[in-house]
């Protein structure tokens, strides 16, 4: 973490950063932060933050419609991937419903649902045969790290 960066640096300077009003027009600046509350409000007033989103823990619905969205055929996987793990459309639903329903709400985050399906984005089957145990080594290492 750079210590010297200040918020009156950033104000000093904010054309170069495109922050606020002096921002052009048809630019976005998208800033993250794991810790929004320890943001000097200055920063995130309006006219220089317009738009929040809280990207927060998935529920079962999100988690079986990002397992959907992963399986279906109409997704675009890369050429190395073959459709001989991806299942018809009664069975995907059933499989997404059986995924699903080895996640607790507000357990995982999206970005922790993904990265278990990217894993195994060649077949959907070994995915949902998989989560159980996943998801119940994941609650220990949390456990033992004290981190929820």
């Amino acid at each position: 973490m750079v210590s010297w960066l200040s918020f009156s640096f950033l104000s000093t300077y904010k054309s170069e950063f495109s922050l606020g009003v002096a921002s052009h027009e048809g630019r976005i600046l998208v800033m993250t932060t794991n810790h929004p509350q320890k943001l000097d409000e200055a920063l995130v007033r309006p006219g220089r933050v317009d738009f929040q989103v809280t990207f927060a823990r998935c529920n079962r619905y999100q988690t079986k419609e990002i397992f959907k969205r992963m399986y279906s055929e109409s997704a675009n996987f890369s050429d190395n991937v073959t459709t001989e793990g991806i299942p018809e459309c009664k069975e995907l639903d059933a499989l997404a419903q059986s995924f699903a329903d080895h996640i607790e709400n507000d357990m995982f985050s999206p970005a922790d649902i993904q990265g278990f399906l990217l894993k195994r984005k060649e077949d959907a089957r070994k995915a949902a045969k998989e989560i159980e145990e996943w998801a119940r080594e994941k609650r220990v290492e949390r456990a033992v790290s004290g981190s929820s």
